[in-house]
């Protein structure tokens, strides 16, 4: 009790009958290292080399951007018309490889954005975003799958700093890809990284490989890479991959060929209307926004002026992809599918024809509530007449005192504008992707060229770093079993192939090399069991102490919660009562690890040992300048990796 009771009658005091107790931190949460969409939802606010944690695609949807396009340079074919190769001007994995650590049943991570996908892979970037996550204390993996992207030797500069890092801190652990991209063989990108990975802190991460097929999350359509077919280096159309007798087949490809360049350049021109924003309901929005918000005279005409200068765009748009006139104009679209019913540009007219005059009439009454002589003008389909606003200094709206008076009369015709414009985009978007998917699936059935080149591509862009499928069945192994169960003979999940098989031979140089003592794990597909991950060992083959990855990650995890466990000793006097409570706190935090089955022996003395105190683990000057030492002796459980089964045969000689 705080104070002498100095009333007679009966006190209740509580009084802590356990000790304080060490709880166990979370040893799977990796932090992804790479190149997003966006940083952040718009505004000043940026997530650019900034950890950020999250627990769901949807969540890393919304605050950093979907997945990359896919951006083809050539598709390369034979003389017998078999893809050979297939080049990308640049590529993304990080979007690929979180998507593989959910599949693989990953849960929490951080993400650092390093710079969105019209950068170039960089070093530098890498370097900064390895600095913000070296403030992160949660973080226990580190995963950079778009360090493949960037030349071998800053590819092992990063691997190198990402160990090291891993080895300061001393509370996380690396996962690392090799170089398989294109047509390297496996045997050249297996030397390359033994060659470039050093010597310091191997034990501290871990590699894998080949590169993993991951499951399609949607098929990648021939119009991405339709114009970029090459036969032995000559450019060529998918007509002419057609035996000529074959005319219908031919038909179809050329309807194709033509199909692929109108929806490239309407998605072009909807970018370029869109500006950086998500859509154009979005982009509409920010202008509405911007009306509602003006407050003088100046903001009110330059925010109606740039609405309705956008909506004119936007009703141009429309009408370049409905008509079949010789368009006129900056980002004017002559549509290639236009001959008769049934093409694109007969349903975009049927579908457009009215509500194009609907919504130009509606804009040019409400422009023309200034300019009479505006008033009535509607663009109509199948020709180039149009409202014109040719300059940035109208006054819309001025009767009224105030903002609200000058425009509030207006607001209800205009987002009904707006909303009709979007919705038209809209719907013309849906109908060529519709017509677009519908003349692609009946040429894939039809002509086997073309399924032969799409399977090749599709396999092509989701061949990914295994990095991240991995992490998640760290995770996954982590939540199951323990930290100290080595993450192996696991299937991986939504893995279909792999970019090369490996057999024993080959898994043998892998797992132990004489020269370099580097070890990198294997991925194997057995039959009857699927894709496993088929190794357990650290960089550090050659090391009897952090050779395995569950001893060096479960090493990890008693110091850092050991570490956080006794923080609360932390000015306690340095004197035999404290060491016993300290040494009681981590005797019960080991035994409850032996009793997970994390700690070799048939009881906790033989699993573990605790010693502090003077004489002990600590001289009379220790004390004196405040230090207490602790030392904890662990006997890890290792896996069991090789097993030996001997037989033999009884011989039975008769009596």
């Amino acid at each position: 009790m705080e104070e002498q009771p100095q009333t007679p009658g009966v006190y209740i005091e509580e009084i802590r009958p356990l000790p304080l107790s060490i709880a166990q931190v979370e040893t799977a949460v990796p932090a992804f290292i790479g190149y997003t969409e966006k940083a952040g939802k718009g505004g000043a606010e940026t997530l650019l080399h900034k950890p950020v944690r999250i627990g769901s695609m949807i969540e890393y949807g919304d605050l950093l951007g979907a997945a990359p396009s896919h951006d083809i340079a050539a598709v390369h074919l034979t003389p017998a018309n078999q893809v050979s190769s297939v080049a990308f001007h640049r590529r993304y994995y990080l979007y690929e490889s979180l998507r593989m650590f959910y599949a693989n049943v990953g849960g929490d991570c951080y993400i650092v954005s390093v710079g969105d996908y019209t950068q170039a892979i960089e070093w530098a970037d890498f370097q900064r975003g390895l600095e913000a996550i070296a403030q992160q204390d949660e973080t226990t993996l580190l995963l950079a799958p778009d360090a493949a992207g960037m030349t071998q030797n800053d590819m092992h500069a990063l691997y190198r700093a990402m160990l090291m890092q891993c080895e300061k801190q001393q509370d996380r652990f690396c996962l690392l890809d090799l170089r398989e991209d294109g047509n390297v063989d496996l045997r050249d990108a297996v030397s390359d990284f033994r060659k470039g990975i050093g010597k310091r802190a191997l034990g501290y991460g871990a590699a894998y490989t080949p590169w993993i097929q991951a499951n399609s999350r949607q098929a990648v359509a021939y119009a991405v890479y339709h114009d970029k077919i090459y036969v032995s280096g000559t450019r060529t159309a998918l007509s002419a991959l057609i035996p000529s007798t074959n005319r219908t087949a031919i038909a179809l490809a050329n309807r194709l060929t033509n199909l692929s360049a109108d929806i490239q350049r309407i998605a072009a021109e909807l970018n370029t209307l869109k500006a950086g924003a998500a859509s154009i309901s979005e982009k509409f929005e920010s202008l509405f926004t911007a009306l509602k918000a003006a407050k003088t005279d100046t903001q009110n005409n330059s925010a109606l002026n740039a609405l309705f200068l956008f909506s004119v765009k936007c009703i141009d748009f429309l009408r370049d992809i409905a008509e079949h006139e010789t368009p006129s104009g900056n980002g004017a679209i002559r549509l290639n599918d236009h001959a008769g019913p049934g093409s694109l540009q007969h349903e975009l007219q049927t579908l457009l024809g009215n509500t194009l005059n609907s919504l130009a009439g509606r804009l040019s009454t409400m422009v023309g509530d200034r300019y009479p002589s505006l008033k009535g003008r509607v663009i109509t389909v199948g020709s180039d007449t149009g409202i014109k606003i040719h300059e940035n200094s109208h006054t819309y709206y001025t009767t009224g005192t105030d903002n609200k008076s000058r425009i509030a009369p207006h607001l209800t015709d205009i987002s009904l504008l707006l909303f009709a414009l979007s919705g038209a985009i809209e719907s013309a978007v849906q109908l060529s992707r519709s017509i677009y998917e519908s003349v692609e699936a009946s040429a894939k059935n039809m002509i086997p060229e073309l399924k032969s080149i799409m399977d090749a591509v599709e396999k092509a862009c989701y061949t990914i770093p295994p990095g991240g499928a991995v992490a998640g069945v760290y995770a996954q192994v982590d939540a199951s079993r323990g930290v100290w169960k080595s993450p192996a003979n696991v299937a991986l999940n939504n893995v279909v192939a792999l970019k090369t098989a490996i057999d024993d031979n080959m898994q043998s140089d892998l797992n132990v090399h004489i020269d370099t003592g580097i070890s990198i794990n294997a991925i194997r597909r057995f039959p009857g069991k699927g894709i496993l991950i088929w190794g357990a060992r650290t960089l550090a083959g050659n090391d009897n102490e952090w050779r395995y990855v569950s001893v060096r990650r479960f090493m990890n995890m008693v110091k850092e919660s050991i570490a956080k466990g006794i923080e609360s000793f932390v000015f306690e006097p340095n004197d035999a009562n404290t060491w016993v409570k300290v040494r009681s706190v981590v005797e019960n935090f080991l035994t409850s690890q032996w009793r997970a089955g994390a700690l070799v022996g048939a009881k906790p003395a033989e699993a573990f040992v605790v010693r502090v105190g003077l004489g002990q683990t600590m001289t009379a000057r220790d004390i004196l300048e405040g230090i207490m030492h602790i030392e904890i002796g662990l006997a890890v459980l290792r896996p069991a990796e090789f097993i030996v089964v001997r037989i033999s045969q009884k011989v039975l000689i008769p009596e």
